[in-house]
């Protein structure tokens, strides 16, 4: 589970581009797992990874809600700061909502190093990987909200 936010003029685009990829190399995995040719079967899970990463590299930004949930590093909540504060009933994030959402986060960068200097590495990953994946992230969730507000487009939550 997680907050999955789209462009959809941008995303739609992308994912139809790479969509009969995807659903080949889903078809061709599910045929080989079938006909017990599990190492064939993983080569083509491969792929199948590749071309899904594909479809969800434009337009779309997410944010699962566990330890890798960037919001809960600015104490905010999905739920109760962006779902019922600025997005509408029809599930979208209108532009001006947007910008206000780029200045809480703004607002709150001081929250948000704090709580990184405190983000606990995962077993394998040192403080500084930690703290380079929180603020790409920031970042493209920043790029993200830019894009939708310079394209006057309103942003599709599913949160």
């Amino acid at each position: 589970m997680g907050a999955d936010l789209y462009l959809n003029s941008v995303f739609r685009k992308h994912r139809d581009r790479y969509a009969p990829k995807f659903d080949h190399w889903v078809a061709k995995r599910n045929a080989l797992h079938k006909a017990g040719q599990r190492e064939a079967a993983d080569r083509a899970q491969k792929q199948v990874s590749k071309y899904f990463e594909k479809m969800h590299e434009r337009g779309y930004f997410r944010d699962s809600y566990n330890p890798s949930n960037l919001l809960w590093l600015f104490d905010l909540s999905w739920w109760q700061d962006v779902l019922e504060v600025l997005v509408g009933k029809d599930g979208k994030m209108s532009t001006r909502n947007a910008e206000r959402f780029l200045q809480m986060l703004a607002d709150r960068e001081p929250v948000f190093e704090a709580n990184l200097k405190k983000a606990k590495p995962a077993k394998g990953e040192t403080r500084a990987e930690v703290e380079e994946y929180f603020r790409d992230k920031y970042e493209r969730l920043k790029a993200f909200l830019r894009q939708a507000i310079d394209r006057k487009e309103s942003v599709q939550c599913s949160l």
